[in-house]
Formats: structure tokens, C-alpha cells, sequence
């Protein structure tokens, strides 16, 4: 998740947490279906060798909704303690919809996108929000990760995934921040535009300097 307060201020949340959890219970249902291959069993004997999978599945999703409502819950504290009246969000309907081809990251990415509840997370965290009497507005998601901020150029090698870092490949723009942090900044600006045409202009392409391959100088 990466909150951003209109004065720049940061929040980042690694999720290292959520990613050794998933990949916890991807091993337990390999481990599972391997074992139900093995056995090749029929009938009941087969709803009983499914009971572990679905018994995992149940404390999955339950831990699933316990940690979207504590982060909800912290972020929320985290703008009231800022005195943040108005909160704009990725509106992240459809986002299991991609094909792995279409998708930043690939495969890796979606199966990421698959196991974890984003909808439900927005959900959360809009309910706590407006709890706490804080407006949250909605913005589309296409292409935030991929546009730099500041020059307002949308190219795909400006996001390094792996360093999980966005890099302008505009030599005369510069910007290079933390991908979270620039998503987030990407979200405001285009709220922003959509209320009052602010934000930054994007760079006309005869103004743009050819980017070099990453690595090459």
C-alpha cells in the first residue's frame, strides 16, 4: 500500500508479511494435491482427502480479512493523526480480469493478483475512512506505475519492478522514486486533473530524448 499526504509526507507498507503467508499456503495445497494425486482416491475417500485443502482455505481467507481490516484501520489512524480530509484511491475494480501476457510483472504478478483480496482491502479501507469522516474519492488505474510524475511521460521502461523503483526515461526530467511512492503521486496528480486540469503536462514526443537500454551509458 502506498498513502501519500499532499505534503509529500510517505507511508510505505513492504507487505513482506503477505508475501511469506502466500507463499505458506501455496506450498500446503501442493503439498495436498499432490498427495490426492498420489492416492488417486474416488468418492469419499476423495472428499476426505480434500478436507486439509479445504481446511487451509478457510484459515487462509480468514486471515486474509484480519490483516485488510488492521491495515485499513492503521492507515486510517495514520491520516487522522494528519488531519487528512480527503483521501484518493486506485479504483481497482476488474483487477483480477488481466491476461498474465497484459499484466506488469506477468505471471509472477497476477498469481499475486489472484490470492490476494485488493477489492477487499479498497473496501476496508474506505469503510474505516469514512468512519473517521474522511472523504475518499476514485481514480482509474491504468497505467500508474508506469508514468513519471513529474514530466508526465507514460513508457513501460520506466518502471523497474525488480528494484521496485520508477526511473524517467526522459534524460532531461530526472525523477527516480521509490514505484509506491510515485503510484502515489501518479494518483493524485490525476485526481487533480480531473477536477481542476492540474498536474503535470506530458512531454510531447519530439521533445523526448530516445531513453538508452537500461545499463548502457
Amino acid at each position: 500500500w502506498n498513502p501519500l499526504t499532499d505534503d509529500g509526507e510517505a507511508w510505505l507498507y513492504d507487505g513482506h508479511d503477505i508475501e511469506a503467508f502466500l507463499k505458506q499456503v501455496q506450498r500446503r495445497r501442493q503439498h495436498y494435491q499432490r498427495s490426492l494425486k498420489a492416492s488417486a482416491r474416488n468418492g469419499r475417500g476423495r472428499n476426505h482427502a480434500l478436507a486439509p485443502t479445504l481446511l487451509l482455505e478457510g484459515r487462509a481467507e480468514r486471515w486474509r480479512e484480519t490483516k485488510c481490516q488492521t491495515i485499513a484501520r492503521r492507515l486510517t489512524n495514520w491520516f487522522v493523526e494528519r488531519d487528512v480530509t480527503d483521501v484518493v484511491m486506485e479504483d481497482l475494480s476488474g483487477i483480477r480480469d488481466g491476461l498474465p501476457e497484459k499484466l506488469e510483472g506477468g505471471q509472477w504478478v497476477w498469481e499475486r493478483i489472484q490470492e490476494w483480496p485488493y477489492f477487499q482491502l479498497g473496501i476496508r479501507l474506505t469503510a474505516c475512512l469514512e468512519e473517521s469522516g474522511i472523504r475518499v474519492h476514485k481514480v482509474p488505474a491504468y497505467c500508474i506505475s508506469q508514468r513519471c510524475p513529474q514530466c508526465g511521460i507514460t513508457d513501460e521502461h520506466n518502471t523497474d519492478l525488480r528494484r521496485r523503483r520508477l526511473t524517467c526515461v526522459n534524460e532531461g526530467c530526472g525523477y527516480s522514486r521509490h514505484l509506491d511512492i510515485a503510484a502515489a503521486e501518479n494518483v493524485m496528480h490525476r485526481w487533480r486533473a480531473s477536477t481542476t486540469g492540474a498536474g503535470p503536462k506530458p512531454t510531447a514526443k519530439s521533445e523526448r530524448k530516445r531513453p538508452k537500454p537500461r545499463g548502457q551509458k
